[in-house]
């Protein structure tokens, strides 16, 4: 045998000697691992279930350990009430077991069948096991394990996974069910000092008995998150949804095309900061498209240490709920007396920052025209929170900044498509309608002074600032603007023809009659 050969073999007899006695050990260290695994879950899913109305605990059932691979067995009980709200409730007192087949480090052989090289400590191959509570679960999976995943766990603390929910068909009682699966892999660094989510699904259809049915199609989600000096996790996130439509018995169908959302979270000196957007491509209604939105929003000027601070207490305090009893509408926290100075403490160190919320952009779009409205909050810490409520709102308001744009186009539109759903209704007396609601909505706003009329578009503007206010250009104390909106307010209401009030039907544009006194009277107006 040639030296090289020699050399080459022994090396390998190492390596698989020091890949063994490595595995050997991976198992002995185990199960000690896995129990502080579990109790670090078990401590945060106490901070995040309660919120759900859930007790949820994870436990070690056995360990079967091996040389090269070891076998766990786990149990996740919850006990609750997911509908804390309202008249009727779901009460949930189940478990699901979970079965783990653990390969030892430093070389698992799935792994190196894969070509991956790089050692870790073990990789963990889990499975949701058939149980009286998941079995038609299973049988909608065609008895493979609805739910598994993989997770690989590094040297450095870092974990790699991925968990799949298989496809599943399942029909009873003139109701079904129709998922095309979903796959999420994720990444945690260390001490989820940080993490990358992303997770794609194709489709899921339901039909209810009554032969409702929502169908979503094209969902992909993206998260790329690192823990802040706030506490809060900093970073970017995605979700897109290619299309949902909705049947409602013998309603025409609803789809909702092209939706997006989008976040992003940031710290630097000044505070934290971030920004979100919201948009839908297209709302369609019995096959006739009636416009798109757009949203946008952004915050800043929060104080990193306030935060970190509310977000603290405010994991003391869901931690010590009991679930069961949870109101998700009316969470009672029952705060002592050093609680609530704690907390006035920091809201007054946040608002002292003076932070600023704000909603960009609000805009729907139709085929001629679009309207849109944007505002701007500056928040102020005020001199006592122990003042009355019209005070301290006024003194917690720094500034306000907002703007509405009306199109006139955009509502004839509106009322046009809301004409075209009426099989019966006349086409030209429903133009003439929106024709007529569109100068109306013109003339009304600029008969209370709230608005300005601007080419095709009714336009308001209002800002505030130092006890001055800014309505359509012009300037006036607080007071004088507050007197001004409440007469108004009165004179509408003491106004407003009795008919109007009584009036339960609405116009009818099928025999092409419109009340031309109101298109006279607009005119003159004018």
């Amino acid at each position: 045998m040639k030296k090289s050969v020699r050399i080459a073999v022994g090396l390998a007899v190492v390596a698989g000697v020091a890949s063994t006695a490595g595995a050997w050990y991976t198992g002995q260290q185990l199960e000690p691992a896995l129990v502080g695994s579990i109790a670090q879950a078990n401590q945060e899913l106490k901070t995040l279930t309660p919120g759900l109305g859930l007790d949820v605990t994870v436990e070690l059932v056995s360990l079967e350990r091996g040389v090269l691979s070891s076998t766990a067995h786990y149990r996740v009980k919850a006990k609750g009430d997911l509908t804390t709200t309202g008249d009727e409730s779901t009460a949930v007192d189940g478990e699901l077991l979970f079965v783990d087949r653990i390969e030892h480090g430093p070389f698992p052989l799935s792994r190196l069948m894969r070509l991956k090289l790089m050692p870790v400590m073990s990789k963990s191959n889990f499975e949701l096991e058939n149980s009286p509570l998941v079995a038609k679960w299973f049988s909608a999976s065609q008895g493979v394990s609805p739910l598994s995943g993989h997770a690989s766990i590094g040297y450095t603390g870092n974990v790699n996974s991925s968990l799949k929910l298989q496809p599943l068909e399942f029909s009873e009682e003139g109701s079904s069910l129709k998922f095309s699966g979903l796959n999420l892999n994720a990444q945690v660094a260390q001490g989820q000092k940080s993490f990358k989510l992303d997770g794609d699904m194709d489709s899921l259809a339901l039909v209810g008995p009554d032969h409702t049915r929502i169908e979503l199609q094209g969902l992909s989600l993206r998260n790329d998150s690192n823990l802040g000096e706030s506490g809060l996790y900093l970073g970017t996130s995605e979700s897109k949804l290619k299309q949902v439509q909705v049947l409602i018995a013998e309603q025409p169908p609803l789809l909702i095309n092209d939706m997006l959302q989008t976040g992003k979270l940031d710290e630097d000196k000044s505070g934290v900061f971030g920004s979100f957007t919201y948009g839908i491509g297209m709302l369609n209604f019995a096959g006739k498209d009636l416009g798109a939105l757009d949203m946008a929003g952004s915050v800043k000027n929060l104080d990193t240490l306030a935060i970190k601070d509310l977000a603290e207490m405010y994991k003391q305090l869901i931690t010590n709920l009991d679930a069961s009893h949870y109101d998700a509408s009316n969470p009672d926290f029952n705060l002592n007396a050093e609680q609530q100075t704690k907390l006035e403490t920091d809201i007054g160190n946040l608002l002292a920052a003076k932070p600023v919320l704000a909603l960009d952009k609000f805009a729907f779009k139709t085929a001629n025209g679009q309207s849109s409205f944007n505002l701007s909050l500056g928040l102020n810490k005020p001199s006592s929170f122990d003042l009355p409520p019209d005070a301290l709102a006024m003194q917690s308001i720094a500034s306000l900044d907002a703007r509405l744009q009306v199109s006139k186009p955009m509502i004839k539109d509106v009322v046009l498509s809301q004409a075209a759903l009426d099989p019966s209704a006349d086409p030209e007396a429903a133009k003439q309608q929106a024709e007529q609601m569109s100068e109306m909505a013109g003339m009304m706003a600029v008969g209370t002074q709230m608005a300005v009329v601007d080419g095709d578009n009714i336009v308001a503007s209002l800002k505030y600032a130092d006890g001055q206010v800014d309505l359509n250009g012009r300037k006036m104390p607080l007071e004088e603007f507050m007197a001004m909106s409440m007469g108004m307010a009165g004179g509408m209401g003491g106004g407003m023809p009795q008919a109007s009030l009584d009036e339960e039907t609405p116009p009818s544009y099928a025999d092409g009659s419109v009340d031309e006194s109101e298109g006279d009277s607009g005119l003159q107006a004018e």
